[in-house]
């Protein structure tokens, strides 16, 4: 069975009683002395015995002082092991666990205890895990300094979960690497995140939008395949450099930048037109749509950009717009003769109105005329029939019947 080191407290205690048996030898080397010296002498020697006493005395009570310390900062440091944030574990050369902290315990869902001479590579999960860790237990053990691995780990209840590790070996007396010591943390969600982000990477670098992202320092984070085609720029030049080193902004009303500025400060986000200069001086007509990133905490990180180059849709736009205009003027032209036209097409039924009603006027007084004439035609032809008989007149001539037809004209 292996011995343990003896403790602080045990080594401390040792010191002072060798430190006592070496006081004792010498008072009775001092002893023999005395008998040899004079009245004054030992006078002399009682004095510098009782101030040395004092001064012992002082010195013990800072050393039980500096030993209570010790302890209590001894009683801290394992608790600050037991609870730290992260796995603790002690491992020999045949891969043996020889300590754990009570969070290694507790990633592996095991009893402290119960660990102990239990062989580590047990909560590897897979046969690949094995090998990787294998060979980082080997490198350690080679003193090639702090080695770190990614593995999968398996809990007692089956659960598995990323761990990261972070191994350095530590020395025997003979200076031969003894044990190593690993630091284990837990990385599922950073696991999880990390590749949720490489599938948000992946799916954003297929978009046909500019998808940039930006840090609060004002420094490119991310910048998809769209982007580098629209400003024509390098993802792997942009990155890490400020955000005006791959475009400059031009707003087109004054009043859009202090509208996204308040727009992203009470919301969070905000969408609009804008100018982007590129770094070769072409402008682009760009439509944005801007979200404030956040960390868990809520703070803002950065921001992320969505953006549409609308330059040949602006344009477009343009030319309808004017298009509209001109065929705006000719309608209002055209209205204007029509109107015109109207005006007079009014004013032609207005006199046509009055042209036929002076023709029903003047056909009512034809009419009566007529009636009259008809009239007086046969009254006349009573008369001329009474006053002049022509069936009385003897002859019939072509002469006498044209003056007879005269007559009753």
């Amino acid at each position: 069975m292996k011995k343990s080191p003896p403790s602080d407290r045990q080594a401390e205690d040792d010191g002072l009683d060798s430190l006592r048996r070496k006081a004792e030898e010498k008072l009775r080397t001092q002893l023999g002395r005395l008998k040899k010296l004079s009245s004054r002498d030992i006078q002399e020697l009682v004095h510098d015995l009782g101030t040395h006493q004092i001064e012992l005395e002082m010195q013990n009570e800072e050393l039980l002082k500096t030993r209570d310390e010790l302890e209590l900062s001894r009683n801290l440091y394992f608790e600050l092991y037991d609870f730290a944030p992260v796995g603790y574990f002690t491992i020999d050369v045949h891969g043996l666990i020889e300590g754990a902290n009570l969070t290694g315990a507790h990633l592996l869902g095991i009893e402290r205890g119960l660990l102990l001479k239990r062989p580590f590579i047990n909560f590897v999960a897979e046969a690949a895990d094995r090998e990787i860790f294998s060979k980082h237990r080997k490198e350690v053990f080679q003193k090639q300094g702090n080695q770190t691995c990614e593995i999968r780990l398996r809990r007692k209840d089956g659960a598995v979960f990323y761990a990261q590790l972070e191994s350095g070996a530590v020395e025997n007396i003979d200076g031969k690497a003894g044990y190593i010591r690993t630091m284990i943390v837990d990385v599922t969600d950073r696991r999880r995140i990390d590749e949720a982000i490489k599938f948000q990477s992946n799916a954003l670098s297929q978009v046909n939008d500019a998808v940039v992202a930006i840090d609060n320092g004002n420094l490119i984070t991310y910048w998809n395949k769209a982007a580098e085609r629209q400003y024509n720029m390098k993802g792997a030049d942009v990155i890490g450099r400020p955000l005006d080193e791959a475009y400059s902004f031009k707003w087109i009303n004054p009043e859009d930048e202090r509208a996204a500025y308040e727009s992203l400060k009470s919301t969070g986000s905000w969408r609009g037109d804008n100018l982007h200069v590129k770094k070769s001086g072409q402008e682009l007509f760009v439509h944005s749509s801007v979200s404030v990133l956040k960390d868990g905490a809520g703070a803002p990180i950065g921001m992320l950009a969505v953006m549409r180059d609308i330059t040949e849709r602006r344009r477009l736009e343009n030319t309808l717009q004017r298009a509209y205009a001109e065929l705006d003027l000719k309608i209002q032209e055209r209205t204007g003769e029509l109107s015109r036209a109207n005006e007079q097409l009014t004013r032609e039924i207005e006199e046509r109105k009055e042209t036929e009603e002076s023709l029903r006027n003047a056909n009512a007084e034809n009419k009566q005329l007529k009636e009259r004439f008809e009239a007086e035609n046969i009254y006349l032809h009573k008369v001329i029939d009474k006053e002049y008989n022509f069936d009385e007149i003897i002859g019939r001539s072509n002469a006498l019947e044209y003056v007879f037809f005269r007559v009753e004209q």
